[in-house]
């Protein structure tokens, strides 16, 4: 059967149009930090339910679209890098995070050093360390081979502060909950925030392909919440570096002005 010339025209140019889009895709450089992360399309396409979780737990977040949808909202815009390390450890998953500060990339706000273990079928226990000398560590995922120096005496096990990762009735959606009845367990360097003494933060993560919900409530010696997020957490959604507005943040310093 004869293919008429428009039919072959049409088709030759689909092909050149999905060689072109191939190579534009092929050409995009991700940052150091996202090397080994896969993009949110490709992770929707993932069916292997363990890696994906595990997977789903890195990259670069940021809470620029919650805040767009809450002008009200007295959240400051924050970014968070989320890598993976301690590779050669095979039968846990260690990740390393900060967060920061939009323009502050230098000054990250927050820290933290969590290691998961799958207990059960859809049931992960995550473990959360401090470091001694955090300023020391800041931007450590700007190296390709980030706590290569790291001290054994400089990773802290975090007081109270291990969590359950479960399911949800939402597909490949997990959230923390706490291990006993007790929810306010989770010990933090006392510091003086808005006149009170904060010791306790209740941490409470729900992770998705797309984004992380964040809940963080800070509280006092009597356990009085001292600050907190607003009723339904932060939303912190995963950015793509293929988009044509994405900064790669291993290449700064910000200045501070911007």
């Amino acid at each position: 059967m004869r293919l008429s010339i428009s039919l072959l025209l049409g088709l030759s140019l689909y092909l050149l149009s999905g060689c072109a889009a191939t190579k534009q895709t092929s050409q995009i450089k991700k940052p150091i930090y996202l090397k080994d992360v896969p993009s949110l399309t490709e992770l929707e396409k993932m069916e292997e339910k363990r890696d994906r979780f595990y997977l789903q737990l890195l990259g670069h977040f940021s809470n620029r679209d919650y805040l767009k949808a809450n002008p009200a909202s007295k959240v400051p815009p924050q970014d968070g890098i989320y890598i993976q390390i301690f590779k050669d450890r095979v039968e846990e998953f260690w990740t390393y995070s900060e967060v920061f500060l939009s323009h502050y990339v230098e000054e990250p706000v927050v820290q933290r050093i969590e290691r998961i273990r799958r207990v059960s079928r859809d049931t992960f226990l995550m473990d959360a360390f401090v470091l001694k000398t955090p300023q020391e560590y800041a931007n450590e995922w700007k190296k390709s081979s980030p706590f290569k120096n790291l001290k054994s005496d400089d990773l802290i096990p975090a007081e109270g502060c291990s969590l359950y990762l479960v399911t949800t009735d939402e597909p490949n959606v997990y959230k923390t909950i706490p291990i006993g009845e007790e929810k306010i367990t989770c010990f933090m360097p006392p510091v003086n925030i808005a006149g009170s003494i904060v010791k306790y933060v209740y941490l409470e993560l729900t992770y998705s392909a797309s984004k992380i919900n964040v809940v963080r409530n800070l509280y006092n010696g009597d356990k009085e919440m001292v600050i907190g997020t607003p009723p339904g957490g932060v939303d912190f959604f995963r950015l793509d570096p293929s988009d044509d507005s994405y900064v790669d943040l291993s290449k700064m310093p910000i200045s501070k002005d911007e």
